[in-house]
Order: C-alpha cells, then sequence, then structure tokens
C-alpha cells in the first residue's frame, strides 16, 4: 500500500525530495495510527458470554454460581456475583471461567473447600477492601480457595489460575497449622496479585504439594499481598521451581492462641520436593504490633528433607 502511495505520487506529479520526505512521514503516521487502533481493539475485545449468579432462583450463592457456570458451557465467559450473602454449597469455576466478585461480603459455610478452581479458571475481585470472602466456620474447615486438582489428590497438578483483587477474611473458631486459606498445590503458571489474607486461622498462602507423583509448583507468583495476622506461616512453599515472592508486606502476624507462624516459609518436607530458583524480594515484614510474642522467623529456608533439589 505505502509503495503505491508513493508510485502514484511520483507518477502524476512532480515530487520535490523533501515533499517525499513529508509523504513517507504522513504515510508512516497512518500506518502507526491504525496499527494502534487495532492493538487496542483487539485489547478491549469481550472474553466471552457474561452470566450474572444473582438472577438465578435461591439464597445460597455457590449453587447460584455453579448455575452460571453450567449456563456458560464449556465456551470462556464470565460469571458475576455481587452484593454479597451467604455461599453454603462448594463452588466450582470450569476451565476458560472467570469468578468476578463485586463488592461485598460472601460468608462461607460449606462443610468442605468453599470454592475450587479448575485449570485456566481466575477468581477476581473488585478490590480487596471490596470483596471479602470470609473463612468457614465449620469444625476444621480453614481453606477458602484451592486448586481443583489438589483439592481431589494432594500432588495433583494444576495451571493457570489467577486470583486477584480481593480480601480472605478468618473466622473460624479453631486454629490449625497445616490447611492454607489459598491452597494451590503444584501449580503452573498461577498468580496470586493484590489479595489481602486477614486473620486468618491456619496458613495463608501455600504453592507446593507432595512430589510423590513427580509433579511441583512451576513459574509461578505470589505479588503485592498483604498479609495481617495470620495464625500460622503466611506464605509457604514446600515443592516449586522458578517461583517468586515479591512486593508483599506481612503485618503484626500470629493470634493469641495459636500455633505460632513464620511470615515466609520456604521448606521441602519430602527427599523429592524441589526448591530451584526461588526468589523473595522487595518485601516488608513489620510485626512490632503482634499481639502474641514472635514464635517463629521472619524468612525460613531450610531444607531438612535430604532433597538434592535445591
Amino acid at each position: 500500500m505505502l509503495k503505491k502511495l508513493i508510485a502514484e505520487n511520483l507518477r502524476h506529479r512532480q515530487t520535490s525530495f523533501p515533499g517525499l520526505i513529508c509523504h513517507l512521514l504522513l504515510a508512516g503516521a497512518l500506518i502507526s495510527t491504525i496499527t494502534d487502533s487495532v492493538l487496542i481493539v483487539s485489547a478491549q475485545r469481550p472474553q466471552g458470554r457474561v452470566v450474572t449468579a444473582n438472577d438465578f432462583p435461591g439464597q445460597d450463592l455457590g449453587a447460584k454460581i455453579n448455575a452460571a457456570d453450567k449456563a456458560l458451557g464449556t465456551r470462556p465467559g464470565e460469571i458475576v456475583v455481587k452484593g454479597g450473602g451467604t455461599i453454603s454449597t462448594q463452588a466450582i469455576i470450569s476451565p476458560d471461567h472467570v469468578l468476578r466478585i463485586l463488592p461485598g461480603t460472601y460468608a462461607t459455610r460449606t462443610s468442605n473447600i468453599p470454592i475450587l478452581m479448575k485449570s485456566r479458571s481466575s477468581l477476581i475481585g473488585s478490590g480487596w477492601d471490596q470483596s471479602i470472602i470470609v473463612e468457614s466456620t465449620a469444625p476444621g474447615q480453614f481453606t477458602v480457595i484451592c486448586a481443583y486438582n489438589q483439592s481431589i489428590l494432594n500432588g495433583a497438578p494444576d495451571s493457570g489460575l489467577v486470583i486477584r483483587d480481593l480480601q480472605v477474611k478468618g473466622a473460624n473458631p479453631g486454629f490449625n497449622s497445616a490447611p492454607q486459606a489459598i491452597s494451590l498445590g503444584n501449580c503452573s503458571s498461577c498468580t496470586v496479585d493484590k489479595v489481602w489474607v486477614n486473620g486468618t486461622r491456619s496458613i495463608g498462602i501455600q504453592f507446593g504439594g507432595t512430589s510423590i507423583s513427580g509433579h511441583f509448583a512451576e513459574n509461578s507468583k505470589v505479588t503485592n499481598c498483604l498479609f495481617t495476622r495470620v495464625a500460622s506461616q503466611n506464605l509457604a512453599l514446600a515443592n516449586g521451581k522458578n517461583i517468586v515472592f515479591e512486593g508483599n508486606r506481612f503485618m503484626t502476624s500470629g493470634q493469641l492462641g495459636g500455633p505460632g507462624n513464620t511470615n515466609i516459609d520456604v521448606e521441602p518436607n519430602e527427599a523429592t520436593d524441589r526448591l530451584e530458583n526461588i526468589v523473595i524480594r522487595h518485601n516488608l515484614i513489620d510485626v512490632r504490633n503482634s499481639e502474641m510474642s514472635p514464635t517463629g522467623n521472619g524468612i525460613v529456608v531450610q531444607s531438612t528433607s535430604g532433597t538434592p533439589y535445591v
């Protein structure tokens, strides 16, 4: 197209060298403008159908979310839930679906894990002070969000999960030091960003499940998150490669009567677990106003399992 424009210019009228340069610049600007417009349109194109979970009958938001997920089928799409309420049934987000949580407080009342995420699914809030998911009060239920395959079998691989812009708030009357509020297991290419883990009663966020089946977390990250009053380990890695913990804040960790805590715990449990290329940078730890005396460390990186993959 550019060659044709120049040729026609030369054929139909005399063009000085400066004039030719001017036409070239104008043509280049036109092409640049068109290219930029195409990129903008492409970036803003709809990502599939949007279904509002609240439009389905009943009071149980978990059941409503599942109905909306089913309505989307296997196509990419978005489930919107708004206004807060109670999740009494386990909600499962299918691949290529986004569960978008609009402002509100969402209490969980399930005896099993409230929210499961299948590979390539996303859970996105409206900001960590706006979209609040509350820990279940059921005895022994401390996990709020979990990778789907990890929930079926510890160590099974998951991938492509995104969790961001929301708060997970503690509510369980008990304590524990093993389950994780956000449990991602051996997740590859998974991201947790701008999530506030607030007063949860066991571990906050963890990557790495058992390595018995040969899997490990990989190319995943936890960034720009806030941890306050987390009862046990705030952010943990047990089995992973190419993992990044960056830009997170750890404030007033621990709770009276809790199991004790470490802010960042990087520690394999088994002889085949991996700790390879782990990056921990630009994090802030401040426990000056914690309600209990320090019982752990700011950051622990250790290997006592005998694994050679470190």
